[in-house]
């Protein structure tokens, strides 16, 4: 069934993770809403068939796309603003943005095991990561379509990367920090 998270009566609420979240259904998050976690790895996974509309919520949680029946989907259905600190897992299952913006720390293809598939579809996204994007020794059970979107990589305090094999990419912005050298 259905889930919404948040109070139309908070200007502002807050949604704390004590432990990770695993969603069976459709997720809808209120604008202005915080999501947030008590550790690091804690989650909202989405596990079966779902449209995900997070209303441009601050969210400072990891998100996993982690469907136990690969062949569903996950639609996100609004902007996506998660903190530079978090990542996009995807490990099974089908993810469509939508051509709705995403901005999150990394997005990290996940290989659990190689006969999960996964398809992940950008559409005409704009794609924002603070710190970049890794599909290293993914197998081959991996479906990239990266539409017309725009993937920048950028940040002035963190590592930046792009690792990939295999993959084509639309159009890729790098906008990586000086090498700082220290020359006597």
């Amino acid at each position: 069934f259905p889930v919404t998270i948040g109070m139309a009566s908070y200007n502002n609420p807050t949604f704390r993770l004590l432990y990770d979240v695993y969603a069976y259904g459709d997720v809808t998050f209120k604008s202005g809403m915080k999501v947030i976690k008590d550790s690091l790895f804690q989650r909202i996974e989405f596990a079966d068939a779902s449209h995900f509309n997070p209303d441009n919520a601050a969210i400072s949680c990891n998100i996993s796309i982690r469907t136990v029946d690969p062949t569903k989907s996950v639609y996100l259905e609004g902007i996506l603003s998660m903190a530079d600190s978090t990542a996009l897992y995807h490990s099974s299952g089908k993810f469509y943005s939508q051509n709705y913006s995403i901005t999150t720390g990394a997005i990290q293809i996940v290989d659990t095991t190689s006969a999960l598939t996964k398809t992940m579809n950008l559409g005409s996204s704009s794609v924002n990561l603070a710190q970049g994007f890794t599909s290293i020794d993914v197998s081959s059970n991996f479906t990239f379509q990266p539409g017309t979107s725009l993937i920048t990589i950028s940040s002035t305090n963190k590592k930046n990367f792009l690792l990939t094999k295999g993959l084509t990419f639309y159009n890729v912005t790098l906008k990586f920090p000086k090498i700082k050298t220290n020359l006597s």
